[in-house]
């Protein structure tokens, strides 16, 4: 299944915060977005820019990592799992330890104003700052009508209903490689994919079920947190899941 048309302009963006290793961002590149991706460990961003420079011109990667404080910041790449690398040692350090490099830092409010208004959807998975890249998100000019954040709280609902966003889904990670793209998706060329585990899958009106309100999204939280802090290290994730949290705006 495959089909060149699309249902949205063509110079539409998607943001991918916390590129990794850059699932997402080749994802929303085969659906014919733009895309600004923002990445600071420096060996996935050249082994991305390698990877996509000649498949895929319209990817901009941009080595730098989220924080309200600005300038050359300490970075713990993580010797275990990449993803799990973080400006917070504690987090950037776990299991197997952490190599320390220095990384320049930004705020998504000076990279982003100028094509706010055509931004469409803004994937947000930074370990430990996903609050602080939101919240910077939620400054810009023009808001994108959806936005993902990993490990939603009810400090980043109360933020995202508070900046107008009234529509909201959990999508848990550990069934992404069940997704397909919707043959009615509203979000791009239709395409065969195959999601990876680790992949943040599909978004916006591609998730499958209703959006809940604010006061549900609320009560789901509620769950989660509680059922993530009965089950500590990890067991939580290794047998119910880990979720991200999906807004829409308006």
């Amino acid at each position: 299944m495959s089909s060149d048309s699309t249902n949205f302009p063509t110079d539409h963006w998607i943001i991918d915060i916390g590129m990794n290793d850059g699932k997402d961002t080749e994802y929303y590149a085969k659906r014919g977005f733009k895309v600004v991706s923002f990445e600071a460990n420096p060996v996935l961003v050249e082994a991305a820019r390698s990877k996509f420079q000649n498949r895929y011109p319209q990817i901009e990667i941009r080595n730098l990592a989220i924080s309200d404080d600005q300038g050359e910041l300490t970075f713990y790449v993580n010797k275990f799992n990449s993803a799990w690398s973080s400006l917070d040692e504690v987090l950037g350090a776990r299991r197997d330890g952490a190599e320390q490099i220095k990384v320049a830092s930004c705020n998504l409010v000076n990279e982003l104003a100028a094509l706010s208004e055509l931004i469409h959807y803004v994937k947000i998975d930074i370990e430990g700052f996903d609050h602080i890249a939101l919240r910077q998100i939620l400054k810009l000019p023009h808001l994108p009508q959806y936005v993902s954040v990993e490990n939603g709280s009810e400090a980043m609902l109360k933020d995202l209903r508070s900046s107008g966003y009234s529509g909201f889904k959990f999508s848990n990670q550990r069934y992404v490689p069940a997704q397909s793209v919707p043959e009615a998706s509203p979000h791009g060329k239709i395409i065969e994919h195959d999601f990876l585990i680790s992949s943040s899958g599909v978004f916006g009106e591609d998730l499958v079920g209703r959006w809940l309100t604010y006061e549900e999204a609320i009560a789901v939280n509620e769950g989660l947190s509680y059922g993530r802090k009965k089950a500590p290290n990890n067991l939580w994730a290794d047998s119910v899941g880990w979720f991200d949290l999906h807004a829409k705006l308006g």
